[in-house]
């Protein structure tokens, strides 16, 4: 998952007021913001800088020149219509072949952002199973000695 660059934003009329807050939330984490014309219009309306990206039937350059030359990190698109599915199926098939991580709903592009705010606020670390198992019977031992009850062995008689 990036956790920086561009996020282009296409959606319906009725996910908006939404893709808003997203939206506002992409631009405070330093992404570049990029849109189809009615969504860069309300995006603008609310105070966000944004750079307007043709349709596809609008001509180029387009949504799919960006993302084939790698100015696109992220896609939030939430398509409605014959001729936005259309368009999705490309935006889909060209997201996948350039690696591009493609949302299609307010509540993943939502939990996107949640989960790139956490990952640059934490430090993860890998951690091997066994060793999770480990911890995990260790305090189950500790509990069962602060309740007087015997600890197991792990062995069967």
């Amino acid at each position: 998952m990036p956790t920086r660059g561009s996020a282009y934003i296409t959606v319906n009329d009725n996910d908006k007021p939404t893709a808003l807050p997203i939206a506002r939330a992409f631009s405070e984490l330093g992404f570049r913001l990029y849109a189809t014309g009615g969504t860069s219009a309300y995006l603008e309306r609310h105070g966000l800088t944004v750079r307007r990206v043709n349709k596809l039937k609008e001509g180029r350059p387009h949504a799919l020149d960006l993302l084939k030359n790698g100015e696109i990190d992220i896609v939030i698109n939430t398509p409605l219509g014959r001729q936005s599915f259309r368009d999705d199926m490309l935006m889909r098939r060209e997201c996948h072949a350039s690696s591009v991580l493609l949302l299609t709903t307010m509540s993943a592009a939502r939990a996107t952002v949640e989960a790139i705010r956490s990952l640059r606020e934490n430090t993860l670390e890998p951690v091997a199973l066994q060793d999770l198992y480990i911890q995990s019977q260790a305090r189950n031992n500790k509990t069962s000695q602060a309740h007087g009850a015997p600890v197991p062995t792990g062995h069967v008689d």
